[in-house]
């Protein structure tokens, strides 16, 4: 491994984002069998990445928010509104409410390099926990 460094005209999520596909290449050659999960940020949700992770036959749980992925978040919403969502509330001690809502086949769209736009299809998780009137947000999709 060697430490990334921005070259010149690059932005730095671009230099994140290079630095994401040498490291899955050099895991995936270097480990060709093991089983990996990968939690990532809103960053990597970009068909480039997901296609060379899907294509080693990795998982991946992405945490998205709305104003990179609004169509994503639509989606959901609409199927909330209609009641084709499955949810989950428990509270456990201290008065922590847990709230999960969670729906499968939201289908994403990418804006490919090329201009074409690609569908990449995952489900979707929302995740509320709630004190008195304090509440904090996470929203994740996996496929």
């Amino acid at each position: 491994m060697e430490p990334i460094l921005k070259q010149d005209g690059e932005q730095k999520n671009d230099c994140e984002r290079n630095a994401a596909k040498w490291l899955c290449a050099g895991l995936k050659q270097n480990h060709p069998t093991l089983d990996v999960l990968l939690v990532e940020d809103a960053l990597y949700a970009n068909a480039p990445h997901l296609r060379q992770i899907t294509g080693y036959g990795w998982k991946y749980v992405l945490n998205v928010k709305p104003d990179s992925h609004a169509s994503l978040f639509k989606q959901f919403a609409g199927r909330k509104a209609r009641g084709d969502i499955k949810e989950l509330r428990q509270t456990y001690d201290k008065g922590v409410e847990h709230y999960y809502a969670w729906t499968t086949h939201l289908t994403l769209f990418y804006l490919m390099e090329t201009g074409n736009d690609e569908e990449k299809s995952g489900n979707g998780i929302e995740y509320v926990s709630e004190y008195v009137s304090k509440a904090k947000r996470a929203h994740r999709l996996r496929p």
